[in-house]
């Protein structure tokens, strides 16, 4: 799924590269990563090495995690699927996070995983576990994709 990027989308994927490959053991570039996550939002891309990235900061020291920016980051890898993004970052996300949207996302992929596409937008219906897609542009479609590639790998793929 990759994207024409905008020029600034470009050089800040290539600020964040050179950040992680300086120092990406440096806690001090955390609120550059929260920043990119929200520029990946916005230009409609994923980069799971940044976003694992600032999970592991938020796992070694989980005073400073940010449970938005948990969210935001679960919900993009939740929009790679059938690729484990999801799976990846919910290993690194810290237990002192205590959100109810991580555990609707989590139900949420579970349904999906287990082809439960029916009760998955039965859950979807409900303002409440709506709410966690708010704000990511191109969510729903991804979803759509992926529940039409299963179907069509299923239906068709025994042919």
């Amino acid at each position: 799924k990759r994207l024409s990027l905008s020029s600034h989308a470009r050089a800040m994927q290539e600020e964040v590269q050179r950040l992680l490959s300086e120092r990406r053991f440096d806690p001090s570039i955390t609120p550059q990563l929260e920043a990119y996550v929200d520029e990946q939002i916005k230009g409609g891309y994923t980069d799971l090495d940044a976003n694992l990235a600032l999970l592991r900061f938020y796992q070694y020291n989980p005073a400073t995690a940010n449970s938005e920016v948990v969210c935001k980051i679960l919900v993009k890898a939740l929009m790679q699927m059938p690729a484990t993004d999801f799976m990846l970052c919910m290993y690194l996300v810290p237990g002192a996070v205590k959100e109810q949207k991580i555990e609707v996302l989590k139900q949420l992929s579970d349904k999906l995983e287990t082809c439960q596409f029916k009760e998955y937008w039965a859950d979807m219906a409900d303002e409440k576990n709506a709410s966690v897609a708010n704000g990511i542009p191109g969510f729903h479609e991804a979803i759509r994709q992926y529940i039409v590639g299963v179907i069509s790998v299923n239906t068709f793929g025994l042919l």
